[in-house]
């Protein structure tokens, strides 16, 4: 689909909105299922599904709303929206920059609508969205651009999270009912964490990727926590469980289909070698090198304006098929050296030994780890409980203040 076109679809009335997507609904598909490498083209479709929510053809709405949220592109938005804030160059994304308030409206009338449609959509697409990728976004919004949403928007995005662990709360007691199931620790809120969260890995280990039940608690909904590690607790393992849990479904989709092209959540690169050591100022690491057929596919990337191996993305490296791994991150994201097949990483596995004598399959998680690291580390200080704002009201829930 054209940009001009998308752009006449997002200024289009909304009783008009289905009728267009109708006569382009294939052309629409193809570009949510696709690569997006024009930013502008993420506020486009965001104003395009807020028209769709407010078409008052219910029947014709809700079918286009779930394919539009069983589509590629809900993935690709959550990484947009975690990129966003560390953005280099404004022009890229104008229509996000010139109208930010504009999009947030759009994208929280999108995110309201899912949650009206299809509670359980709603709770496997959009919470990742809400809890992790918008937080973590309109966070770093705040610090590097000064850009905060109104209070009014600020209250709307409250209440979705309100109302998705509502419907979480509610979707857990009907499973529990229908059939009770051994073992399972999400829904247990009066369980004790089986470790101190400040002592876990903020990077994934080798139990965090092929575990499949981790030890995580629902947020609190009617109530408050016990006390303030309570909260942290949960919140830790919550937003760690953001960025591991997608990661581990494409590693399992890897260790099942070994030899696919593709797979949701990670990008593979095969026969990579750690090719040399890296030095760059403060920066100590190894370069990696791609193989002759990963250069060959890769010979007309535009590596610039490219989102792939991006600065701090999450990298495993494995050579037994996934019973073991080595941990790193993009340390630099050089140009020059990636139109040669060459990326400096860094090595956080502290037990990494004779890197260079084998060759790898790479695999890139498509959640953007920095941010997640960097708040994942501050809520593990311990110090931080002293500077948590407002823990009266957050943990403790007193809503004395409030009343007249």
């Amino acid at each position: 689909m054209g940009f001009r076109t998308l752009e006449e679809m997002a200024q289009s009335d909304i009783n008009d909105i289905i009728t267009k997507i109708g006569e382009n609904k294939s052309s629409f598909m193809n570009l949510l299922e696709s690569t997006i490498d024009k930013d502008d083209i993420y506020v486009l479709v965001v104003a395009v599904i807020s028209k769709i929510c407010q078409s008052p053809f219910d029947e014709l709405k809700s079918k286009l709303l779930l394919d539009i949220c069983n589509s590629r592109f809900m993935k690709n938005l959550g990484n947009y929206l975690i990129e966003l804030p560390y953005t280099d160059t404004k022009q890229k994304n104008n229509l996000y920059w010139n109208n930010q308030q504009a999009f947030w409206m759009n994208y929280v009338t999108f995110c309201d609508c899912i949650i009206n449609v299809s509670p359980s959509t709603a709770l496997q697409k959009l919470r990742p969205l809400i809890e992790g990728a918008s937080k973590c976004c309109l966070e770093g919004l705040n610090e590097k651009h000064g850009f905060s949403l109104s209070e009014e928007q600020i209250r709307e995005l409250d209440q979705l999270r309100t109302r998705l662990t509502t419907c979480e709360k509610e979707d857990s007691e009907k499973t529990a009912t229908a059939a009770p199931k051994k073992g399972i620790n999400v829904d247990s809120e009066a369980l004790d964490p089986p470790k101190d969260f400040r002592v876990l890995s903020v990077v994934p280990t080798l139990e965090d990727l092929l575990e499949q039940r981790p030890f995580v608690r629902p947020n609190i909904v009617d109530g408050s926590y016990s006390d303030v590690e309570h909260y942290l607790d949960v919140q830790f393992r919550l937003l760690r469980e953001d960025y591991i849990g997608p990661l581990r479904e494409g590693i399992g989709q890897l260790i099942e289909r070994p030899n696919e092209k593709k797979y949701d959540h990670i990008r593979v690169y095969r026969n990579v070698k750690f090719f040399e050591p890296y030095v760059s100022g403060d920066k100590i690491g190894a370069v990696i090198q791609f193989d002759e057929n990963t250069m060959k596919r890769n010979r007309y990337t535009n590596w610039a304006h490219n989102k792939r191996l991006i600065y701090g993305s999450l990298l495993l490296f494995t050579k037994d098929n996934c019973r073991s791994f080595i941990t790193g991150t993009i340390l630099d994201r050089d140009v020059t050296l990636l139109s040669k097949g060459k990326v400096p990483v860094s090595i956080l596995n502290e037990e990494a030994d004779n890197i260079y004598n084998n060759s790898y399959t790479m695999i890139e998680s498509e959640i953007y780890f920095e941010p997640y690291y960097h708040v994942l580390k501050a809520l593990q200080d311990p110090k931080f409980p002293e500077n948590l704002a407002m823990q009266k009201y957050i943990v403790q829930v007193d809503v004395s203040y409030f009343i007249i």
